[in-house]
């Protein structure tokens, strides 16, 4: 249960803000979205793209929040006046609670973040940890401005720990969300050209990543992918790593990885030595990657439970279910199967899963794809497109389609390749040819404003003969 806190001290740890009356109200976590309260909640009134929070006033009190956080001063006079706290900027007063809500935090704080992997590597790190105490961790990819605060204000002073996914698309975005959560450990997953938008090069990106160590504590950990070079270089650049303890894990390193396998059936197995301990583990995850992953999450849980022999975590781990719309295998009603990677994507990510489908093809299986355009590669997208058509083109798939705009070069290329290419309007013309076509597993994968989790919805419903043989 998140922490309570009286109108009071919230006006205290808020500048400048002004309250409508002086009776006393107390309060337990927050929410931004008024279908989210539950009862006894601080709302947080944000200015909205077409509609400021402020409109949704009453129905955040109907639906039972105990006070609520606006902008406009003379809202202090209307009829709700009693249960609300003005200040000038509400996401400016959001962060302020979250800084309240961390000053009484006693459980260690971890942050995850990565080009790639950090909400998986969240998931199977709450896992294990949930095995072992309570703890609060980030819901889904809350991982941002907004997410970051709000799971801080979610959080029990009898959490033992409380887990963070923290994400960013420029640089200063992590250094203000470590100074936020001051975390005990963090974890970096891998850099790839995500975000390069927004970025001069992969090496930008590597140090806008590694300022999530800005906010770390002195005597901090910080669990890093030893392969990665660019991560290497980065974290040599950045004052704040300096005399903090650092655990690599990779191929080399700290932490071990040796003889990973990955078999669709039964997921991807590993053998993991560190700190003259050396266990085989196996998680039901597809992708060799997901090794890297499983083992910067065992090791942020060790960072917590120093004590804690590895062997205590091989069934916790086996137990882990992928997050939604990330590698999740769907079957199809004549039998087909669908990989569901459909949540985001970029040229590293876009590999890997390919290189996933492989392992189906390696096994006898029928393999094609839908890709989507990846976004926010800037004027790199041409190229990384170009790139990705090229690669799929070695695998000898079945068919490919794509969708957006620049998808359209990885047609070009995969057709260039000898691929039976098409690129297609819509997700849902994407999936209606799909389902004429033959294959036994169809990979579909795109940046999420592609939306192709509608063409995954469409394939699960279509129903009748597809007119191929299913295999």
């Amino acid at each position: 249960m998140p922490q309570q806190f009286s109108k009071q001290e919230l006006l205290s740890a808020l500048p400048t803000a002004r309250a409508g009356s002086s009776s006393a109200v107390n309060f337990r976590g927050v929410e931004f979205d008024t279908r989210s309260i539950k009862g006894g909640e601080l709302f947080i009134a944000l200015p909205g793209e077409q509609t400021h929070g402020h409109a949704f006033l009453e129905r955040a009190f109907e639906a039972g929040a105990a006070l609520a956080l606006v902008e406009d001063e003379k809202l202090l006079d209307g009829p709700f006046g009693e249960r609300l706290i003005s200040c000038k900027n509400t996401l400016e007063g959001f962060w302020d609670t979250a800084r309240l809500h961390r000053k009484h935090l006693t459980g260690k704080v971890l942050g995850v973040t990565g080009s790639m992997g950090k909400t998986t590597t969240k998931e199977i790190a709450a896992t294990l940890l949930q095995a072992i105490s309570p703890g609060t961790y980030s819901k889904k990819s809350f991982n941002n401005h907004l997410g970051v605060p709000y799971t801080l204000c979610q959080a029990s002073t009898t959490d033992e720990w409380i887990l963070l996914e923290m994400g960013m698309n420029h640089s200063g975005e992590l250094h203000n969300l470590s100074l936020l959560a001051r975390p005990d450990i963090v974890a970096i997953t891998v850099i790839a050209p995500v975000h390069i938008e927004f970025f001069d090069s992969v090496s930008g990106i590597a140090d806008a990543k590694v300022e999530i160590f800005d906010g770390l504590s002195n005597t901090g950990v910080g669990i890093v992918n030893g392969d990665d070079n660019e991560l290497t270089a980065a974290l040599k650049r950045n004052p704040s790593v300096t005399g903090k303890q650092l655990i690599s894990f990779g191929s080399l390193g700290d932490a071990v990885i040796t003889g990973v396998t990955s078999d669709p059936n039964t997921g991807v197995s590993f053998t993991l030595a560190v700190g003259g301990e050396t266990e085989q583990f196996t998680i039901k995850l597809f992708g060799r990657h997901n090794a890297s992953l499983a083992t910067a999450a065992i090791l942020a849980t060790r960072a917590v439970y120093p004590s804690l022999p590895l062997k205590d975590l091989k069934a916790t781990l086996l137990a882990v279910q992928p997050p939604a719309m990330r590698l999740n295998l769907i079957a199809l009603e004549d039998g087909r199967q669908l990989i569901d990677d459909s949540y985001n994507a970029n040229p590293t990510a876009m590999k890997a899963a390919l290189g996933i489908l492989k392992e189906f093809q390696d096994g006898g299986l029928r393999v094609a794809a839908i890709l989507g355009e990846m976004r926010e590669l800037g004027s790199w997208s041409e190229h990384y497109h170009r790139e990705l058509g090229t690669f799929a083109a070695e695998l000898r798939l079945e068919f490919l389609l794509t969708v957006g705009d620049f998808a359209r070069f990885t047609t070009e290329e995969a057709v260039r390749g000898g691929v039976d290419a098409i690129h297609c309007a819509s997700p849902e013309e994407a999936a209606d040819i799909a389902y004429k076509k033959p294959f036994d597993v169809l990979l579909i994968k795109a940046s999420r404003g592609v939306k192709l989790d509608l063409t995954v919805k469409k394939l699960r419903e279509h129903r009748g003969d597809p007119q191929v043989s299913p295999g």
